[in-house]
C-alpha cells in the first residue's frame, strides 16, 4: 500500500524538481522586482549607462527635424552615431546608428533613442555640444 502513494509522490517532487531548474523564469530572478524602463539623457561624448548597457554618442549624422517655430509637411528625424555595449550583446553593425524613434537590440535590452534636445528653430544651428539624447533602455521580453 505504501508504494502506491511513494510512487506518486517522487514522481511529482521529479517533475516539480525539473520545472523549477528548467522552467521559464523570466528576465529576473525570483522574489526581484522586474526591473523598469531607464531613461538615460546624455550629450556627444560623454557616455550614459543603465541596466548594464553604455551608450557614447559620437556624432549627429543627420538631423532633419522640422523648425518648431515652422509648420512641415514631414517630422524630419534624427540619426545619431554611437558606441553601444551591452553585457549580453551588441547590435548588428558597430558601432550602432540611432534612429529617432526607433528601437535597438541586443540579446537583452532595447535601446530606443527617444528624444533630442534641442528643438531647432529656423535660421539657428544647433551646435555639436547643445544636443542633448535621451535614450530609453528596456529589458527585451523573452
Amino acid at each position: 500500500m505504501a508504494k502506491y502513494i511513494i510512487v506518486p509522490a517522487v514522481f511529482l517532487i521529479l517533475v516539480g524538481w525539473i520545472w523549477y531548474l528548467f522552467g521559464d523564469k523570466g528576465s529576473f530572478a525570483p522574489g526581484e522586482a522586474e526591473p523598469q524602463r531607464v531613461r538615460a539623457e546624455v550629450r556627444l561624448g560623454e557616455e550614459a549607462a543603465g541596466l548594464g548597457v553604455y551608450i557614447t554618442p559620437w556624432e549627429v549624422l543627420e538631423d532633419s527635424r522640422c523648425p518648431a517655430d515652422m509648420q512641415c509637411i514631414w517630422a524630419g528625424t534624427v540619426r545619431v552615431r554611437a558606441m553601444m555595449i551591452s553585457g549580453l550583446g551588441s547590435p548588428t553593425g558597430y558601432p550602432a546608428e540611432f534612429v529617432l524613434g526607433e528601437p535597438l537590440t541586443t540579446e537583452a535590452e532595447t535601446v530606443t533613442l527617444a528624444e533630442v534636445r534641442p528643438e531647432p528653430r529656423k535660421g539657428v544651428e544647433i551646435a555639436p555640444s547643445e544636443y542633448i539624447f535621451v535614450f530609453d533602455i528596456e529589458p527585451r521580453l523573452r
